[in-house]
Parts: structure tokens; C-alpha cells; sequence
């Protein structure tokens, strides 16, 4: 994507955009986006966090302490190191090493310990043990979704603001040609009321139709200004920018989709993308729940080695066990509730799937029918704004000769304006259309070139899913 200007300083008389530049700086600068990027990075570190389970972890301590007794003062000074390590079999393998010194006595001892605790049921196995990194592998690619609607709705509104801001723009240009052909009317009028070929009544109704286009005129100057305003704030630029918009073409290339794609369009939209990964999280939860229910037998191993006294060359004490340990709950109603909460969770999420689903078919179908719709509409609009405009001129020719009257005229001034700018709603609709299209696909950042997450990212995470489930 091409570099995106800063946004402009209040010394900036006036700015011309296109759309594409548009949405490029409201991409980089729009605050609603910086604010869920902010966002991002938090659940990108818990992600972080979570990746990092089988990393050691490590402590250190020490103190200093001044002793008062029967014997007199003395020193001590006590230091450690404790270490932990995660098992990927759920096993935890600890480390830790103590030591105390008392300098005036001469005395020291050293203590370190290896334990090593292998569940054998509950908490066991490479399924459990990586539950909490797959469900922060869930929950980061969701927040990457969420990432994604988000930037695309903002998106959406630019464009939206954007062509209001263009629409304003263009009823001004409309507005400004029905106020210099009505001065022009009023002239011809003035000229055949002196020549006594029309009553001065008609001069009346051309000076009145002129009052009227220039108070629409300063309406739609008034509508520009709240437009620039609001395309301003979405951009984050300065407010006393004067912004104009280009004029753009008919809008995004989009492609519809026949009725057989729809299923592979529902598919890839990250809603659905979204429903599948709550689902997939309620399957973990469900997978640790019915964990929790064994009882928890675990294989307990460990050497400890203690030496101390004055004498350096002391012969050092080393233990060694091995054995297990059992703990079996009884009468905790608290562990069966988290099961039947799992698995009811798990049940709601299949029917949010298929509710999702049906709601993404409806959506796609129905942006599809609207862009064709607004398409029919814009070709017709056209050509009645044509035709309107004919009809006027043949009018105003056949007033030259006596055959109409001006109040006929001015009948067909407004109807051409009114058609002027029904052509220009129409097609801007087609144009909005377009992005609602977009919207209903989840394409819309695509055709931008701004995807923030992939199906094969999301397909990756599932399938990784299903082979730990």
C-alpha cells in the first residue's frame, strides 16, 4: 500500500481527496482504529504469556538479617534460587537451592531439592496440558477478527461520509444550474413582459422561482460544510481543512456471487470464522471439565541434598523418594456443575453456528438482490433526468411562441432538478450498494488490500484443534 500523508496542519487552506486516499489515512490515522489496535497489543501479549507455559521459570531471594541472643550479635545472610518447568505431559519439574551464612560463627549450610510430579489422571496428558495455549490461540485469532470488523466498519463509514461529502457537492453544482437557468428564465420574462407578449404576473412567478434556488442553494452549501465536517473528524484532520472530494467512477469492481457460491462465501466471512472458533473454545472447556472429574493420582519423585557446619570438607546428606500421591473429592457438587456448564456452552455454540450461518445467507443474498436492484435504478434515474431535460426545452420553445405559460415552465424546472438529483442518489446508492456487498462478504478489507486475518489462518487454528481434541 502507498505511504499515507500526515494528516494536514491547521495551515492547510483546502485538501482534494480521492476516495482511495481517503481511506488510506483514515487506515492510519482514524482514532476508532488506533483505539482497537491499542487493544490488540494487550491480547497479543496474553498470547505472549500463554506461548511462554513451558518456559522455566525462576526466582531469586536473599536477605540480611542482624540476630541478637544470649551469645552475643551476629550476621545472617540467607539466598536461593527456585525453578519450575511445565511439562507438555502436565508433569511439573521443580528446582530449588537455599543457602545460609552466618560469617561470625563460621557456619553455613546449603539445601537443594529436584521434585519431579507427573499426574497419572486428572491434569494428565499433552491434551490438557496445552488447553490454556490453544484456547489464547482461539481467543487471539478472535480478537484478530473483532480487529477486522471493526477496521472495516470504520472503512465503511468513510466511504459512506465520503460520498455524502461528494453528493453535497454535486447538489450544488445541480442547485447552481437550476438558479442560473431560473435568472435566465426571469430575464426572458422581463424582456416579454416589456414587450407586452406575457402579463407581468409571469415576471412575479420567475422572480419568486429565482428566490427559491437560491434559498436551496444555500441549504445544500450549508449540507457541505456538515459533510466536510464529518469526513474531517473520521479522518482525524483538521477541522478548518476546506476538503473536496473527486469525483470517482461507479465504484469498487465487485463481483457477485451466484446462489451455488453462497456456501463458500458464508464459509469464509470471519463471522462465521468467529462462531467456529467459540465453538472451538467451548471444546476445550468441555475437554478440561470432563478432565476434572478423575480423580487426581499423580507420581511424585524427587533427591534432596543438605550440607552445613563449619567444616568445608563436610559430608554432604543426600534423600531420595519415590512414590504417589491420591486425592479423591467427595461430595463437591461444584465439579460436576462445571461439566454440565461445558457441555451446555458447547451445545449453544452449535446452535450459534447454524444461527450465524443462516444469518450471513440472508445477509449475502440480500446485498446481492440490492446491488442489482440499485443498478436497475441508476440506469433508469439516468434516463429520466434526460428525458426531463428534454421535456424542458421543448417546453421553453414552445413558450417562445406562446404555446405555455411560465408557471408550465417553471413546473419543469423543478421536475429536472428533482431528476437531476434522483439520478445523482441513485447512483451513489449503486455505489453504497457496492460496500454493503462488501460488508455482507466480509470482502470489504480485501478489496482494499487491508486483511488484518486469512481463512487458512483461522483453518490452521481449527484444524490444530480438532487434532489435540
Amino acid at each position: 500500500m502507498p505511504p499515507v500523508a500526515a494528516p494536514a496542519s491547521s495551515s492547510a487552506a483546502s485538501r482534494t481527496l480521492a476516495l482511495e486516499e481517503a481511506v488510506r489515512i483514515g487506515l492510519a490515522f482514524n482514532r476508532t482504529i488506533q483505539a482497537a489496535y491499542l487493544g490488540r497489543d494487550t491480547q497479543w501479549f496474553d498470547l505472549y504469556v500463554a506461548e511462554g507455559k513451558f518456559i522455566p521459570k525462576t526466582t531469586l531471594s536473599g536477605s540480611y538479617k542482624t540476630l541478637s541472643g544470649a551469645g552475643g550479635r551476629a550476621r545472617q545472610i540467607d539466598g536461593g534460587v527456585t525453578s519450575s518447568l511445565a511439562l507438555p505431559t502436565g508433569g511439573t519439574l521443580s528446582l530449588s537451592t537455599a543457602r545460609s551464612l552466618l560469617p561470625e560463627q563460621g557456619q553455613r549450610s546449603t539445601l537443594s531439592s529436584l521434585t519431579l510430579t507427573q499426574p497419572l489422571l486428572k491434569n494428565a496428558g499433552w491434551a490438557v496440558a496445552m488447553s490454556s495455549i490453544v484456547q489464547a490461540r482461539l481467543n487471539d485469532a478472535s480478537s484478530r477478527i473483532g480487529l477486522q470488523n471493526t477496521v472495516a466498519q470504520t472503512v465503511a463509514q468513510i466511504i459512506y461520509s465520503y460520498r455524502n461529502l461528494l453528493r453535497a457537492q454535486e447538489q450544488i453544482k445541480i442547485a447552481d444550474d437550476s438558479l442560473t437557468r431560473a435568472r435566465r428564465f426571469l430575464e426572458m420574462n422581463q424582456a416579454l413582459a416589456q414587450a407586452g407578449r406575457i402579463p407581468p404576473v409571469d415576471v412575479i412567478q420567475a422572480e419568486a422561482d429565482v428566490a427559491n434556488q437560491a434559498l436551496a442553494l444555500e441549504e445544500n452549501h450549508n449540507q457541505l460544510d456538515s459533510q466536510r465536517l464529518e469526513l474531517l473528524n473520521l479522518l482525524s484532520l483538521d477541522l478548518d481543512t476546506a476538503l473536496t472530494a473527486q469525483a470517482d467512477a461507479w465504484g469498487l469492481a465487485v463481483r457477485l456471487a451466484t446462489p451455488e457460491q453462497v456456501d463458500a462465501l458464508i464459509e469464509q466471512h470471519p463471522d462465521y470464522w468467529a462462531a467456529r472458533l467459540s465453538l472451538a473454545r467451548a471444546r476445550q472447556r468441555v475437554l478440561l471439565a470432563n478432565n476434572q472429574q478423575l480423580w487426581d493420582v499423580a507420581l511424585v519423585a524427587g533427591l534432596t541434598q543438605a550440607q552445613g557446619g563449619a567444616n568445608q570438607g563436610e559430608a554432604k546428606k543426600v534423600d531420595k523418594y519415590l512414590g504417589a500421591q491420591l486425592s479423591i473429592p467427595l461430595f463437591d457438587r461444584s465439579i460436576e456443575q462445571a461439566r454440565v456448564s461445558a457441555e451446555n456452552d458447547l451445545k449453544t455454540e452449535k446452535i450459534q453456528l447454524a444461527q450465524t450461518g443462516q444469518t450471513l445467507r440472508g445477509k449475502i443474498l440480500n446485498a446481492m438482490r440490492n446491488v442489482q436492484a440499485r443498478a436497475r435504478q441508476a440506469e433508469l434515474a439516468d434516463k429520466a433526468a434526460e428525458l426531463t431535460r428534454q421535456k424542458l426545452q421543448a417546453e421553453q420553445e414552445k413558450l417562445k411562441y406562446g404555446r405555455s405559460s411560465s408557471f408550465q415552465v417553471i413546473l419543469f424546472e423543478n421536475d429536472l432538478r428533482a431528476a437531476e438529483n434522483n439520478r445523482l442518489n441513485a447512483r451513489l446508492a449503486y455505489l453504497n450498494s457496492q460496500v454493503e456487498w462488501l460488508l455482507a462478504t466480509g470482502k470489504l478489507l480485501d478489496a482494499w488490500q487491508a486483511p488484518l486475518i486469512s481463512h487458512a489462518d483461522v483453518q490452521t487454528l481449527l484444524e490444530a484443534d480438532d487434532e489435540d481434541a
